[in-house]
């Protein structure tokens, strides 16, 4: 009979639990940008979101400014719930300053970012360190000049049938005893009609196929190399397929 009872409260409040969690993944869902932006401003483009867990520390945003449109991809400390708090917390910081600095380079956006998360998480005694990694990306629609900065965070682009693969600046955001001495940089880059640009975290590359290796970065090209002849509509469903025939029996 005890055994039973234990059993009925370890349902109940692992229900209660996960319930929570779906609530806080629905209050996740909320504050992701609309992606109708997205699609009205750039029909030929996608995003792919799929959490590890019932809710994520990775998170993207879209933001609007005249002729000029802000793309943010971002990878927040940890996985789960504690990562879910950290993209929450980075995500309503960058809406903040995008509404209030009407014109912001990557760079400085990352700069102030970067103050506003040491300010929180400044834990000296502490050898966590919370923060995040993220790429900006700044596209003006009338000179079709995207300009980049980036937290350890990766931009592709595909033109002329070749790829240049920046790697951004090597600091991640927030506070750590071991990198106080941050520089971010912008690097302008022309774009022409028909050239793809792509945002990404470490969930692909980090991923573990079937057999145990990571896909890495280089992975990640090589597919995206197969797909160039596609839509960019028909490229998401497509890497969807490759990552679960990738990971065949792997977690995510």
């Amino acid at each position: 009979k005890e055994v039973v009872k234990q059993k009925e409260l370890i349902e109940r409040k692992n229900k209660d639990i996960t319930d929570s969690i779906q609530y806080a993944k629905r209050i996740q869902e909320a504050i992701l940008p609309s992606l109708r932006i997205l699609y009205d401003n750039f029909p030929q483009s996608f995003v792919y979101y799929q959490p590890r867990d019932i809710v994520s520390g990775d998170f993207y945003m879209i933001h609007q400014t005249e002729n000029k449109f802000v793309f943010i991809c971002a990878d927040a400390t940890g996985h789960g719930v504690p990562g879910a708090f950290m993209s929450l917390i980075s995500s309503t910081i960058l809406k903040d300053i995008l509404h209030t600095q009407i014109s912001i380079s990557p760079s400085q956006l990352l700069y102030k970012l970067d103050k506003e998360i040491s300010g929180i998480f400044n834990q000296e005694s502490s050898e966590t360190q919370d923060g995040l990694d993220l790429s900006v990306c700044v596209y003006d629609k009338e000179t079709h000049i995207l300009t980049y900065s980036a937290a350890m965070r990766p931009l592709l682009i595909f033109s002329d049938n070749k790829w240049t693969y920046y790697k951004g600046n090597r600091h991640s955001i927030g506070f750590s005893k071991y990198d106080l001495k941050k520089s971010f940089s912008d690097i302008e880059i022309q774009l022409k009609i028909g050239d793809r640009f792509y945002l990404f975290t470490d969930g692909f590359p980090d991923q573990f196929g079937g057999e145990g290796h990571k896909l890495k970065v280089s992975g990640l090209i090589h597919w995206l190399q197969e797909i160039q002849q596609l839509s960019m509509i028909q490229q998401n469903v497509e890497l969807q397929k490759k990552l679960v025939q990738w990971k065949v029996n792997q977690p995510q």
